[in-house]
C-alpha cells in the first residue's frame, strides 16, 4: 500500500461551464477516500444540492443533466441544502 494512501477525492456536477455572464451551481457533490493501489474505494458519500426552478430551466443546466444524469426530478425528491452538505463535507474530513 502507498504510504500516500488512501487519498481524499472530491467529485461535483454543476449546471454548465462558466461562460458570459453564466455562472455554474453545483448540483451534486461526491466525497470518498480512494486507495488505488489496493484498488479500493471507501465508503462515498452522494449529496445532490436543491436549487432554485430558474437555475435547473436554464439551457446550460438541460444540456449538463444530459451530460451528467441529474435530473431535475432527482434533485428535487433527493436534494438538501447547501448549508446540509458543507456540514456533512466538514464532518467527513474532520474523521
Amino acid at each position: 500500500m502507498s504510504p500516500d494512501a488512501p487519498f481524499p477525492v472530491i467529485a461535483l456536477a454543476t449546471t454548465g461551464l462558466p461562460r458570459g455572464n453564466y455562472k455554474p451551481a453545483v448540483v451534486g457533490i461526491a466525497f470518498a477516500l480512494v486507495d488505488p493501489v489496493a484498488k479500493k474505494v471507501g465508503p462515498s458519500i452522494l449529496h445532490y444540492i436543491k436549487q432554485p426552478a430558474h437555475v435547473l430551466d436554464a439551457p446550460e443546466a438541460v444540456t449538463a443533466a444530459r451530460f451528467h444524469g441529474i435530473s431535475r426530478e432527482t434533485i428535487e425528491r433527493n436534494g438538501v441544502s447547501e448549508r446540509d452538505a458543507c456540514d456533512t463535507f466538514k464532518s467527513w474530513r474532520e474523521h
